[in-house]
């Protein structure tokens, strides 16, 4: 899963994913199988992840496919610069990867019932299955990952993380003074963070625009 890696590897917010990619790959021609669960857990993770960053109430009853649809409209709709013939372009671009992912949970959700009548000798799914699922699932999780990143809205978000921001934080830091407190120095932008997270959402959103 490259591009995934790729971008978890600059963005560690998302590091704990790597364990579930590192699995896939682990395991495309041995346990097939295991792989249709990792991508489900990945892709359900992800999506949920940031809707809860968007504090979008979960229901019990989404599946798969709706997490993902409604984690892109979430963030493309909320992008101001779209326009509207390049929305109607984004809905096809949507459907697809809905039916990708909807794809991917009956494979799942199929491998899972079929796991609890085999025996030892029983054969696992064709590993061409596994590995298209593992290439698809790569691009699934890159595209909600990289939308999030470059489409999200500071002032809508909910939830934040410091570490997500160092290019502002660094900024931040080099036009405000350390805070020296007794033998103790305060980094400006974490104080912000710690202390007033509106005020820091309000500076993060005049600098990104």
């Amino acid at each position: 899963m490259r591009w995934s890696r790729t971008y978890i590897d600059k963005n560690k917010k998302w590091k704990r994913l790597l364990q579930r990619i590192e699995a896939m790959e682990l395991n495309l021609e041995d346990n097939p199988n295991i792989v249709f669960d990792h991508a489900a857990w990945l892709i359900s993770t992800v999506t949920k992840t940031i809707l809860i960053d968007y504090k979008y109430e979960l229901k019990w009853d989404e599946n798969l496919s709706k997490l993902l649809k409604n984690t892109l409209e979430l963030n493309l709709w909320n992008y101001e610069a779209i326009t509207e013939s390049e929305k109607e372009s984004i809905k096809k671009i949507i459907n697809w990867l809905v039916t990708i992912v909807q794809s991917i949970w009956e494979l799942r959700n199929k491998s899972w019932y079929i796991s609890h009548w085999q025996d030892i000798f029983s054969e696992d799914s064709l590993p061409i299955l596994s590995k298209t699922v593992l290439k698809a699932t790569d691009i699934v999780v890159w595209f909600l990952l990289q939308v999030e990143s470059e489409l999200n809205s500071i002032k809508i978000k909910h939830r934040i993380f410091y570490i997500d921001n160092q290019d502002f934080n660094n900024w931040f830091d080099e036009n405000n003074d350390n805070i020296i407190f007794w033998e103790t120095v305060l980094i400006p932008s974490e104080v912000l963070f710690n202390t007033d997270i509106e005020a820091y959402k309000m500076e993060l959103n005049s600098y990104l625009i």
